[in-house]
């Protein structure tokens, strides 16, 4: 059973996006803070949320200070924006203070499904124009054809299943690949070896 946190200001917009959550996920158990300060009161509490999926408009705070306030109030929690702001800036900011994902509320409905399914699954989601740039593992040495091509999908926000599936590879090999680059990166986790690709670019 898995378990995440809603933060919106829109009772609407809650609903649909839990009914969205619950038909991917059927045992999913979905928490609600209606305001920043609701969400950290949540957080306080130590209830172990799988993901936070958070607004950047509430009415106690804007912009990607909340991102940074509920990573500051819970560390090692994972956070995705949903948004309908929709500025690459922004985007990249909310990337940089940590968060595993931005999705634009506007986004076209099976885009916005597919987002949904690899954050669920434990993946990342960034648009393009987010991540915007050249591919990240250019700047990590030692990486074969193929790794840079799992590194980069997986810095994207894609799952394991969703690279598997992008580049013809089975799942099991796409684990492989990633355990083999974070071993070259030296780190032990997949969080870990996103946050350690970010800083490479930030160091650009």
């Amino acid at each position: 059973m898995r378990q995440y946190l809603i933060v919106v200001d829109h009772h609407l917009y809650f609903v649909a996006l839990e009914r969205e959550i619950v038909r991917i996920q059927g045992d999913a158990v979905i928490h609600h803070a209606s305001n920043l300060k609701a969400a950290l009161l949540l957080l306080s509490r130590r209830t172990p949320y799988d993901l936070v999926f958070l607004d950047l408009k509430l009415s106690d705070s804007q912009g990607v200070g909340a991102v940074v306030a509920i990573i500051k109030a819970a560390p090692g929690i994972k956070v995705a924006v949903v948004s309908g702001y929709d500025d690459p800036r922004l985007m990249r900011d909310v990337y940089e203070a940590g968060a595993i994902g931005f999705v634009h509320k506007g986004t076209e409905p099976t885009v916005f499904n597919q987002a949904l399914q690899s954050l669920l699954a434990g993946g990342f989601y960034f648009s393009a124009e987010a991540l915007a740039a050249r591919p990240l593992s250019k700047e990590v040495a030692g990486l074969t054809p193929r790794e840079r091509e799992v590194l980069d999908e997986l810095v994207s926000g894609q799952s394991t299943k969703l690279i598997a599936r992008k580049l013809g590879l089975a799942p099991t090999t796409v684990d492989k690949h990633i355990d083999q680059i974070r071993g070259k990166v030296g780190v032990a986790t997949r969080m870990q070896l996103v946050a350690r690709i970010r800083e490479i670019s930030d160091s650009l």
